[in-house]
């Protein structure tokens, strides 16, 4: 993308599914992840189109985080469970980190954890948590995955348990214990404390320009309460203008193959490019309808070449993915980073008003 496009991020997670990967992918000129010590993984198709955004490089913050992950990784195996997230009180992980592994560490040396640097301190308690909420997801990623194969071999796995026929495959799920189907999607897990986290961590490295955050509805109901309530509005309701962009018929059924060809194909491509170019328009100019009636014609166009490629693949086309732009004039990167804040309300003490940089958030859905 050109220097003046907008960076895409995804928020406030680090993986994603193949299938997510996938819609993505068309709806978007590309994707970065944030990275505190593992670059993206995921299939081999992915590198020109997801990339890396490292938020930390000094080599010794990277050890600390190293070492922290041991500590909880050995805790984890004391107390029988392969996720170190998990097996942590919720008080300890999800609460204020009143009694930090750094603090205790600075402690049994006999150091003054009080005179440590705050805010180094905080940065790595959220690298430290965003790498355990990154080793769940993968889990919980890999549990789909195996739950997808099994259902691809349903009539095999209905004769190892011995259901009939005519018994609902998702009953008979429930009976097994340990149930295979997770009580909650480690996604949503502890979603407010990732949200804090990931923008905590993004302060130590921002791009040029402030990114375009890529994320689903639940994330963005839980930044406004988050942003209401760093405001001091928590009684008052932040309703940003929520603007249609794009819904294309779901693609994430085809084999890979196929779904390599459609990329490829030129006039996918093509048409790809020209949706793209004008998407990133209505970023930048997101209260300018000429431009949206512009992307809306480009939409069309790619909308009737995926549903010939569906219709050629057996698809059936009744299901799609959509994105949807999120935004408001009190939605602001100095409402949400803390590096702006003090700059902001330094500038407000001096009676001059705050120069504000635009918080866009884009809402996919598939």
């Amino acid at each position: 993308m050109a220097g003046d496009s907008p960076k895409f991020m995804l928020f406030p997670h680090m993986v994603l599914s193949d299938r997510e990967y996938r819609h993505l992918s068309l709806l978007l000129p590309g994707l970065s992840l944030l990275q505190v010590l593992h670059p993206v993984a995921g299939p081999e198709w992915l590198s020109p189109i997801v990339g890396s955004w490292p938020v930390i490089t000094d080599e010794q913050r990277l050890e600390a985080i190293r070492l922290a992950l041991k500590g909880f990784h050995e805790f984890a195996v004391v107390h029988g469970d392969e996720s170190a997230l998990t097996s942590l009180s919720l008080d300890r992980i999800a609460g204020d980190f009143s009694e930090s592994r750094f603090q205790i560490q600075a402690e049994v040396k006999g150091t003054d954890a009080k005179g440590a640097d705050e805010r180094e301190t905080r940065l790595l308690e959220a690298a430290v948590f965003l790498e355990m909420a990154r080793e769940l997801d993968e889990r919980e990623l890999e549990v789909a995955a195996g739950l997808a194969q099994m259902d691809n071999l349903e009539g095999e796995f209905r004769e190892i348990l011995g259901i009939s026929p005519g018994e609902p495959l998702e009953d008979a799920l429930e009976t097994i214990s340990p149930p295979l189907r997770p009580d909650k999607t480690a996604l949503s897990y502890l979603l407010t404390r990732r949200i804090r986290a990931w923008l905590r961590l993004l302060s130590a490295r921002r791009p040029p320009a402030g990114p375009v955050l890529v994320t689903t509805e639940p994330v963005v109901e839980e930044l406004l309460d988050w942003v209401r309530e760093q405001q001091g509005t928590t009684g008052t309701r932040l309703e940003p203008d929520r603007i249609p962009l794009a819904s294309i018929p779901a693609m994430d059924e085809l084999a890979v193959r196929d779904f390599l060809s459609l990329l490829h194909d030129p006039e996918t491509s093509t048409l790809l490019t020209s949706y793209w170019q004008q998407l990133e328009q209505v970023i930048l100019t997101p209260g300018d309808p000429t431009v949206r009636e512009v992307l809306s014609a480009n939409v069309a166009r790619l909308q009737d070449c995926l549903r010939h490629h569906g219709r050629e693949a057996g698809l059936s086309g009744e299901r799609t993915a959509s994105l949807e732009l999120v935004a408001d004039e009190e939605l602001s990167w100095q409402t949400v980073l803390e590096d702006s804040r003090p700059v902001a309300e330094t500038t407000a003490r001096n009676g001059t008003a705050p120069a504000t940089e635009p918080l866009q958030v884009l809402v996919w859905r598939s």
